[in-house]
């Protein structure tokens, strides 16, 4: 009986080894792609939050050039050129009098050849 034992728990233990092995290395090289994915995400953080003044600053330069613009009219193509001013919306033409309904068509008699008609008379 401890032969059998020995044949079939020796062979057991290698194999449990090897499954443990072979997880802790898919694990370990899982964790390795994040670990790499993270530091470019952080990377970039860093970047775009370095950059969080000049951006603050170019934003207060684009509204203080907005609000000189409400005054200074001259600087409205620019202001629309980029997008920072809606354009004009065109001048509304003068309201026009309303049509006429078209008169319903009357048919008037025509004199016969030669009569006279009744304006005619007196």
């Amino acid at each position: 009986m401890a032969g059998l034992m020995n044949r079939i728990v020796v062979p057991l233990g290698v194999l449990l080894a090897l499954i443990g092995v072979g997880l802790t290395w898919a694990a370990t090289s899982k964790n390795s792609k994040l670990t790499s994915e993270l530091q470019q995400v952080q990377q970039e953080l860093n970047n775009l939050q370095s950059r969080q003044p000049i951006y603050a600053r170019v934003r207060q330069v684009v509204q203080d050039f907005v609000q000189y613009g409400q005054v200074q009219p001259a600087l409205d193509p620019l202001l629309i050129k980029y997008g920072l001013k809606a354009p004009a919306a065109p001048a509304a033409a003068a309201p026009q009098p309303a049509a006429q309904p078209p008169r319903p068509a009357t048919t008037t008699p025509r004199p016969a050849k030669g009569g006279t008609s009744e304006s005619g008379r007196q």
